[in-house]
Order: structure tokens, then C-alpha cells, then sequence
């Protein structure tokens, strides 16, 4: 069982950096140590490539959630957890290092938070943002283990930010808040 679970995680991160053709190995390394399972909650799960519909998987069986698909949280409401190979391709553009900042909005569950926390490393910091109370509830005891990421149940806009290397938005917006613009760092990325 163990080793199944392990070919599924090395499989997985495999797929998902060869779709994004990803240059930092670090992001594979991410990818297959923070498990899905925890993220997602119970199968069966709702799936979906892109804009498709979603299907519902036949079992519980963890196979079907290491794929390159969305994964929903909340179908009702379209909020998913992204498609991985996306999140790869923008976080090795991101070019995170050790030790940074990063400043998450729409943390939803935390699996990308996780995924951050472990490019950052214990070092860095993640400063998380989910208005949904909810999913910020979900994403705090998913992340409790990671000291270095901080989960608020609020507005990712807001007066208040920390200043950051990284602004990660997994969130609607039409166009840059200026309280995101203000929060980088001389040289940050968003």
C-alpha cells in the first residue's frame, strides 16, 4: 500500500511538471511530498478538465485524484482545487526562493499554501487569505503542521498586508489591487 501510494505521488508530480515543462526541480519535489488526500476531503470526488463538465469517480480510490484535473470543493459554486500542471507553470515563472514571503489570496482548502510553505521552506513565511470561513477552517487544520503559514478568514484585500517577495492570487479579480501592489517588496512578483 505504501509503495502504491508513493508510485501515485512520484507519478503524479511527474505529470504535472512535464504538462507545465518546468525548469525548477524543487516544484517537482513539492508536488510529490504534499499529499492531495487531506485537500479534497472524502471520495468519491467531482473532477473536471478545464471548462468540462465535472464526473463523478466511480470510488475513493486516490488514483483518480493524482491526475492532472481540477478537483472540486464546492461544485455548486464552480470553486475547485486548480489544475495542478496551471500552478506549476506560474510557480516555477515565480521563481520562488527560500526564505521568501509569499502572500496567498484564496487559499481555498491549502493544498497550494502546502505546496508554497514547501518552496519557501521553514525559513520562509506563507501569509494565507480565504474569505470563505469554511474553506479557511478547512485550510487551518489541513496547514497546522507547517509553522511557517499563517491562515486569516478574511478578504485578501485589505489595509493590512504584510509586505511580500510573492502575491499569489487563486482568486477572481478584473484587474491588481493596489493594498497587493503597496504589500510587495522592491523586486516582488504577483
Amino acid at each position: 500500500m505504501q509503495e502504491r501510494s508513493e508510485n501515485l505521488h512520484s507519478f503524479y508530480a511527474s505529470l504535472v511538471c512535464a504538462a507545465a515543462k518546468v525548469r525548477d526541480s524543487r516544484i517537482e519535489q513539492a508536488f510529490r511530498v504534499v499529499k492531495r488526500e487531506p485537500f479534497v476531503g472524502p471520495g468519491p470526488w467531482l473532477i473536471a478538465l478545464g471548462a468540462h463538465d465535472y464526473v463523478t469517480t466511480p470510488n475513493d480510490d486516490p488514483a483518480f485524484i493524482y491526475q492532472n484535473t481540477l478537483v472540486a470543493l464546492d461544485s455548486a459554486q464552480h470553486l475547485n482545487i486548480g489544475m495542478p500542471s496551471a500552478h506549476a507553470y506560474w510557480l516555477d515563472g515565480c521563481e520562488l526562493k527560500e526564505g521568501e514571503t509569499v502572500l496567498q489570496v484564496g487559499v481555498g482548502t491549502g493544498y497550494y499554501t502546502a505546496i508554497l510553505a514547501q518552496l519557501v521552506g521553514p525559513r520562509g513565511q506563507v501569509h494565507a487569505y480565504e474569505i470563505d470561513g469554511g474553506l479557511a477552517d478547512r485550510a487551518r487544520d489541513n496547514l497546522k503542521d507547517l509553522p511557517q503559514v499563517n491562515v486569516q478568514s478574511k478578504s485578501g484585500i485589505a489595509a493590512d498586508l504584510p509586505k511580500a517577495d510573492l502575491i499569489y492570487v487563486c482568486a477572481g479579480a478584473a484587474q491588481p489591487a493596489q493594498q497587493w501592489l503597496d504589500a510587495l517588496r522592491r523586486g516582488g512578483r504577483l
